[in-house]
């Protein structure tokens, strides 16, 4: 939320990209933030479209990305199913002003 406040100032300066967008249409969504920060994503968009694996660096803590190396980017495996449903639901109780603001449940 803190973003949107500072955005007032230099709309033109940000960019927003959806995690939803990036898993359903990565090069479509690469192509946007290509053309918003003017640098060549070429390499990545086709490590994507071939399903080509990327390496992990520079990450602190012990995740399954960082231990496993590299990984593919794969939409399908976008959703986790972990969350217990009671706190899905909190979440989103906690959450609902920035869900509508954001777009999310409408």
């Amino acid at each position: 939320m803190f973003s949107d406040i500072v955005r007032q100032f230099g709309r033109n300066q940000f960019l927003r990209v959806k995690y939803e967008d990036i898993i359903s249409s990565p090069v479509y969504e690469l192509d946007r933030i290509e053309a918003f920060a003017g640098v060549n994503l070429d390499k990545v968009k086709i490590k994507i479209m071939q399903g080509k694996p990327f390496h992990v660096a520079h990450n602190i803590g012990g995740n399954h990305m960082r231990m496993a190396g590299s990984f593919v980017f794969d939409p399908k495996k976008s959703k986790r199913s972990g969350l217990p449903k009671r706190y899905q639901i909190m979440t989103n109780i906690v959450c609902w002003p920035l869900l509508r603001f954001y777009g999310y449940g409408n």
